[in-house]
């Protein structure tokens, strides 16, 4: 699952390019965008590039796009992997959603997924634009062991690192003020 907006720099075009490379190798690979243009023609655009990009890569019967599902939860958990390319993120909800309901999650190395992923444990983190180490993560993840084992520790992981009782705290602090 690829979970976004249609926005440049979401990162959608590098998961698409990851994917196509991880299918080479793994043909019964599958991957569904979900997402909206926020009624903005620059995101129709980008969003018909994907798709376009699709065809040119002859992946059309493998790639689907989509809405949003009705809730994150049942988004997250209808996936066996939720990717996020974005080259820039100051926190990444879909990164702590996918973890929190435990869905194995590949992820950029840059800023906003670094908090709440550790490396090798409860997701992958790689480099900005590697679609060939994106591609590994994914090929790695195809075994169920390993997405279950990173699943496990990253819900613990994020419940450890963002407990609700802080949120609200830290929250009725700011409308105190």
């Amino acid at each position: 699952l690829y979970q976004g907006n249609y926005i440049r720099g979401k990162g959608q075009d590098a998961g698409l390019e990851a994917f196509a490379l991880a299918y080479k190798h793994n043909p019964g690979l599958r991957i569904k965008f979900a997402g909206g243009d926020m009624g903005l023609e620059k995101n129709r655009l980008f969003k018909k590039q994907l798709e376009d990009r699709v065809v040119e890569l002859g992946l059309q019967d493998v790639v689907t796009f989509t809405a949003f599902a009705k809730t994150v939860e049942e988004g997250m958990k209808e996936a066996d992997i939720v990717l996020n390319f974005s080259e820039s993120e100051s926190f990444s909800m879909v990164c702590l959603e996918a973890s929190f309901y435990g869905t194995a999650l590949i992820a950029t190395r840059f800023g906003g997924p670094e908090e709440s992923i550790i490396d090798g444990e409860t997701g992958f983190l790689v480099p900005l634009h590697d679609y060939n180490a994106a591609s590994d993560a994914i090929l790695k993840l195809c075994d169920p062991e390993l997405r279950k084992r990173f699943a496990i520790a990253a819900k613990k992981t994020v419940k450890e690192r963002f407990p609700v009782e802080n949120f609200i705290r830290e929250f009725e602090e700011v409308l105190s003020k």
